[in-house]
Protein backbone atom coordinates (compact mmCIF):
# COMPACT_ATOMS: atom_id res chain seq x y z
CA UNK A 1 0.00 0.00 0.00
CA UNK A 2 1.48 3.38 -1.02
CA UNK A 3 1.47 6.49 1.19
CA UNK A 4 -1.64 8.02 -0.40
CA UNK A 5 -3.58 4.78 0.08
CA UNK A 6 -2.45 4.60 3.72
CA UNK A 7 -3.67 8.16 4.35
CA UNK A 8 -7.01 7.48 2.64
CA UNK A 9 -7.36 4.26 4.65
CA UNK A 10 -6.66 6.14 7.89
CA UNK A 11 -9.37 8.70 7.10
CA UNK A 12 -11.83 5.93 6.24
CA UNK A 13 -11.08 4.14 9.53
CA UNK A 14 -11.87 7.36 11.44
CA UNK A 15 -15.01 8.08 9.45
CA UNK A 16 -16.25 4.50 9.86
CA UNK A 17 -15.63 4.56 13.62
CA UNK A 18 -12.77 2.03 13.70
CA UNK A 19 -10.16 4.58 14.81
CA UNK A 20 -10.36 7.33 17.40
CA UNK A 21 -10.71 10.71 15.58
CA UNK A 22 -8.16 12.45 17.80
CA UNK A 23 -5.66 9.64 17.29
CA UNK A 24 -6.22 9.79 13.52
CA UNK A 25 -5.83 13.57 13.52
CA UNK A 26 -2.52 13.30 15.41
CA UNK A 27 -1.25 10.64 13.01
CA UNK A 28 -2.16 12.85 10.04
CA UNK A 29 -0.46 15.81 11.74
CA UNK A 30 2.74 13.77 12.00
CA UNK A 31 2.48 12.83 8.33
CA UNK A 32 1.78 16.46 7.42
CA UNK A 33 4.84 17.69 9.33
CA UNK A 34 7.13 15.15 7.67
CA UNK A 35 5.63 15.94 4.27
CA UNK A 36 5.95 19.72 4.73
CA UNK A 37 9.56 19.38 5.84
CA UNK A 38 10.32 17.06 2.91
CA UNK A 39 8.74 19.46 0.40
CA UNK A 40 10.71 22.37 1.81
CA UNK A 41 13.91 20.34 1.65
CA UNK A 42 13.63 19.42 -2.03
CA UNK A 43 11.82 22.52 -3.34
CA UNK A 44 15.05 24.36 -4.32
CA UNK A 45 16.14 21.38 -6.44
CA UNK A 46 12.68 21.09 -8.00
CA UNK A 47 12.70 24.81 -8.88
CA UNK A 48 16.13 24.41 -10.42
CA UNK A 49 14.92 21.42 -12.44
CA UNK A 50 11.82 23.34 -13.61
CA UNK A 51 14.13 26.00 -15.05
CA UNK A 52 15.17 23.39 -17.65
CA UNK A 53 11.73 23.80 -19.22
CA UNK A 54 11.39 26.85 -21.46
CA UNK A 55 7.64 27.26 -20.98
CA UNK A 56 6.15 29.13 -18.03
CA UNK A 57 3.59 26.34 -17.70
CA UNK A 58 4.28 22.75 -18.68
CA UNK A 59 3.20 19.19 -17.96
CA UNK A 60 5.53 16.80 -16.15
CA UNK A 61 5.04 13.57 -14.20
CA UNK A 62 1.25 13.74 -14.43
CA UNK A 63 0.97 17.31 -13.17
CA UNK A 64 0.81 20.83 -14.59
CA UNK A 65 3.74 22.89 -13.35
CA UNK A 66 3.62 26.69 -13.43
CA UNK A 67 6.76 28.71 -12.77
CA UNK A 68 6.04 31.87 -10.74
CA UNK A 69 7.90 34.63 -8.99
CA UNK A 70 6.98 35.26 -5.36
CA UNK A 71 5.04 38.39 -4.50
CA UNK A 72 7.13 41.45 -3.75
CA UNK A 73 6.73 43.36 -0.52
CA UNK A 74 6.32 47.07 0.00
CA UNK A 75 8.01 48.68 3.01
CA UNK A 76 6.72 52.05 4.21
CA UNK A 77 8.25 52.00 7.68
CA UNK A 78 10.92 54.56 6.78
CA UNK A 79 8.28 57.13 5.71
CA UNK A 80 7.34 59.41 8.60
CA UNK A 81 3.85 60.28 7.23
CA UNK A 82 3.03 56.59 6.91
CA UNK A 83 4.34 55.80 10.39
CA UNK A 84 2.25 58.59 11.92
CA UNK A 85 -0.87 57.50 10.02
CA UNK A 86 -0.32 53.88 11.10
CA UNK A 87 0.01 54.92 14.73
CA UNK A 88 -3.20 56.96 14.45
CA UNK A 89 -5.02 54.02 12.88
CA UNK A 90 -3.74 51.66 15.60
CA UNK A 91 -5.00 54.07 18.30
CA UNK A 92 -8.42 54.29 16.59
CA UNK A 93 -8.70 50.52 16.38
CA UNK A 94 -7.86 50.15 20.06
CA UNK A 95 -10.56 52.71 20.90
CA UNK A 96 -13.16 50.81 18.85
CA UNK A 97 -12.13 47.51 20.46
CA UNK A 98 -12.47 49.07 23.92
CA UNK A 99 -15.92 50.38 22.95
CA UNK A 100 -16.94 46.85 21.94
CA UNK A 101 -15.74 45.40 25.25
CA UNK A 102 -17.54 48.14 27.17
CA UNK A 103 -20.76 47.55 25.19
CA UNK A 104 -20.68 43.89 26.26
CA UNK A 105 -20.83 45.17 29.84
CA UNK A 106 -23.72 47.52 28.99
CA UNK A 107 -21.53 50.63 28.98
CA UNK A 108 -20.62 53.24 26.39
CA UNK A 109 -17.27 54.92 25.84
CA UNK A 110 -17.26 58.56 24.89
CA UNK A 111 -14.53 60.77 23.48
CA UNK A 112 -15.07 64.50 23.58
CA UNK A 113 -18.75 63.95 24.36
CA UNK A 114 -19.35 61.62 21.41
CA UNK A 115 -20.13 57.92 21.88
CA UNK A 116 -17.43 55.77 20.27
CA UNK A 117 -18.96 53.26 17.88
CA UNK A 118 -17.91 49.75 18.89
CA UNK A 119 -16.01 47.56 16.44
CA UNK A 120 -17.73 44.41 15.22
CA UNK A 121 -16.19 41.19 16.49
CA UNK A 122 -16.56 37.82 14.83
CA UNK A 123 -15.64 34.74 16.84
CA UNK A 124 -13.14 32.39 15.28
CA UNK A 125 -14.13 28.76 14.84
CA UNK A 126 -12.94 26.16 17.31
CA UNK A 127 -9.77 24.29 16.48
CA UNK A 128 -7.09 22.22 18.19
CA UNK A 129 -3.35 22.59 18.23
CA UNK A 130 -1.07 19.58 18.17
CA UNK A 131 2.57 19.73 19.31
CA UNK A 132 4.68 16.73 18.44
Amino acid sequence: MNAMEQITDLVTQVEDGYKNPLEGFIELKRINDVLASSLKQIQPSAIEDAENYSEKEFKAFGATVTKKNGAGRWDYTHIEDWTNAKQSLDALQESYKAAHKAKLKGQDITEEGVIVEPAKYTEGKSTISIKL
